[in-house]
């Protein structure tokens, strides 16, 4: 009989952050949350909050769902600037556009991005951003990122990045770049790797990130994948 596997997750992650696959399991079963209960129904569950009980806490400073949205946990939760990726009563169309939420958070001090992610119906990818797209050519609607990409990736891995984009999309889809910021200085750079895709540019905007007095900038776009015969 095998055993349980350790809860090594976070192992994992570091090796996947630095550009390796980790192997599969062997010789171990998968360990869930001791009080592990029944997700709630799709139709319920993509603006109800997960249950506390279906998350494995080990690893995380907050242990409970409340840690992580509750302006009393900010300096103790192990990461910050990202309270509203997991505050579910603020919509995210109801987020206003000024305000500047990153995800930004260390390997031994994450959060529970993708439990929560699955726990609200949908499906997280849980790969490194140099992984090609587990989707096959010319099947998606759309490809939306946001604050994922920023002035901390290197010309040469967002080549690769939109390349991929472009292959998973589409003709006529849809790729949504929301909240792209790096120093001004160096965001034409950046630019000229967006408009290389020659998409229709059906929004293209660039402003001000308010909270770095003019020295960073905000990109967003939604560019329209051109039919290619």
């Amino acid at each position: 009989m095998y055993g349980v596997c350790p809860d090594d997750w976070d192992l994992a992650q570091k090796l996947i952050t630095g550009g390796c696959d980790p192997l599969p399991r062997r010789r171990c079963l998968s360990r869930a949350s001791p009080d592990y209960n029944k997700p709630f129904p799709v139709n319920s569950s993509l603006w109800g909050q997960p249950s506390d009980a279906n998350i494995l806490w080990s690893h995380y400073k907050c242990k409970g769902y409340s840690c992580l949205v509750s302006n009393e946990t900010r300096d103790r939760r192990g990461f910050f600037k990202c309270a509203d990726c997991f505050d579910l009563s603020k919509r995210g169309w109801e987020i206003p556009s000024t305000e500047s939420v990153s995800a930004e958070f260390t390997i031994d001090e994450g959060h529970p991005f993708n439990e929560v992610i699955a726990l609200r119906g949908l499906l997280p990818l849980y790969l490194s951003i140099g992984s090609r797209l587990p989707f096959f050519d010319n099947t998606l609607d759309i490809i939306h990122s946001t604050l994922f990409l920023d002035g901390w990736i290197g010309k040469e891995l967002l080549q690769f990045v939109l390349f991929d984009w472009d292959r998973a999309l589409r003709p006529k889809g849809l790729l949504w770049v929301d909240r792209f910021f790096c120093p001004k200085e160096v965001m034409k750079l950046y630019l000229d790797e967006f408009a290389s895709l020659s998409y229709k540019k059906l929004l293209w905007k660039v402003v001000p990130k308010t909270d770095k007095d003019g020295d960073e900038l905000f990109f967003s776009a939604v560019l329209e994948k051109p039919i290619r015969r």
